[in-house]
């Protein structure tokens, strides 16, 4: 008899996106360990181990349709994304270390553009488009008005205020799952816009 994983394993398959979101969130406690287990105590006390496996079921979702998912083997290809994700928080924070004790600004610490999340928080930040640091920011922001006040509301709680799932839920009514699905959700479909090429 089939279980309710092989459904979605299957339904992963004919490429349904949401049943990989689906598959991700039943696995959620798992990949928080993983990524709590394989972050140094250092990078911890920066960086939320939850924030990462955000980017790496956010990264999932919007390259899921990229692959080819007829024979995937969803939860292990997750993982790998989400080690990656790991090693990618571990060279970043070792790369604004190393700025700090230089004097050099965080912003400069690395050549590639700000994380989505850094973005974010800025575009939340920001009195206006005027205070856009660049034109990747001013397009965030952008995006952001095209959000939902209620996807805007968790995800200014989440990242700019740093309240967890559950805290966010009791506050806006819903399950702690709904949260983290709307908040996965929410990134995903600024990703999308940002990489829109209306908002050139």
């Amino acid at each position: 008899m089939a279980t309710e994983d092989d459904n979605l394993i299957r339904r992963i398959r004919t490429g349904d996106q949401n049943a990989l979101a689906e598959l991700m969130e039943r696995y959620r406690g798992q990949l928080l360990a993983t990524a709590s287990r394989k972050m140094s105590d250092l990078l911890k006390r920066s960086v939320e181990p939850d924030d990462v496996v955000q980017e790496a079921v956010t990264y999932c979702l919007k390259t899921f349709t990229e692959i080819d998912c007829k024979a995937l083997d969803p939860m292990p290809w997750v993982h790998q994304v989400l080690e990656r994700k790991i090693v990618d928080a571990h060279r970043h924070h070792a790369a604004q270390k190393r700025a700090a004790d230089k004097g050099v600004p965080l912003s400069g610490a690395t050549d590639s553009s700000p994380g989505l999340i850094d973005l974010l928080i800025a575009s939340i930040t920001s009195a206006s488009q005027a205070f856009a640091r660049n034109r990747r920011e001013e397009r965030l922001m952008i995006a952001m008005q095209q959000l939902t006040q209620e996807q805007q509301d968790a995800l200014r709680m989440r990242y700019v205020e740093n309240l967890p799932s559950k805290e966010i839920a009791d506050k806006l009514g819903k399950s702690d799952g709904a949260i983290r699905v709307m908040l996965t959700r929410s990134l995903r479909q600024l990703e999308e816009l940002l990489d829109d090429g209306h908002m050139e």
